[in-house]
């Protein structure tokens, strides 16, 4: 089962479904934080204010990688279908500033949910050494 990202959680709580009794749900940024703080164990945001950031929206999109074979294998065309992970975030010390990251696949997104707070240190002043003055450590 895919994992919802905030966006397709907030369309959820605008659906029907929550407004069936004609309460107006209001706060979807509550509720997507709260569903994620009770049900995916994969994403914590504690962690991430605990270096100094912010994550706003995770979107997930598919792309298809296109190969094909040489002369010697005759003309043959392979498919890979896998994600693109593009993380939109902001420092907490300048929470204007929206800045994004993309990680190819799962090869990148697995161990990228999975790093310690050291080690998300370590990814945030590689990618974004001009901002490292906003990160905690």
């Amino acid at each position: 089962m895919k994992r919802p990202d905030p966006e397709a959680l907030s369309d959820f709580f605008r659906s029907h479904i929550f407004n069936a009794d004609r309460t107006d749900v209001t706060a979807f940024e509550k509720a997507v934080e709260e569903f994620y703080r009770r049900f995916d164990t994969e994403f914590d945001q504690r962690k991430y204010n605990e270096i100094g950031v912010q994550i706003h929206r995770i979107v997930r999109e598919p792309y298809v990688i296109e190969e094909q074979g040489g002369q010697d294998e005759g003309i043959r065309q392979v498919n890979t279908l896998e994600n693109i992970t593009t993380i939109y975030f902001c420092f907490l010390q300048n929470p204007e500033a929206e800045l994004s990251f993309t990680l190819w696949g799962d090869i990148e997104e697995k161990p990228f949910f999975a790093y310690s707070k050291a080690e998300l240190l370590d990814f945030f002043e590689f990618r974004f050494r001009r901002f490292s003055k906003f990160l905690i450590r």
